[in-house]
């Protein structure tokens, strides 16, 4: 499964993309998060 946040600067696609990397991987499944941003915020 692929997916994508996008949308607008500061309209919180980090902030949901981490809570639902870390609600996949809670439950065991196998995930890669990229940061395509430039700030790259997503890692911290």
């Amino acid at each position: 499964m692929k997916v994508a946040f996008v949308g607008k600067g500061g309209s919180g696609k980090t902030t949901l993309s981490s809570l639902f990397v870390r609600y996949l991987a809670g439950r065991g499944l196998p995930v890669v998060a990229v940061d395509a941003d430039i700030n790259q915020h997503l890692g911290c």
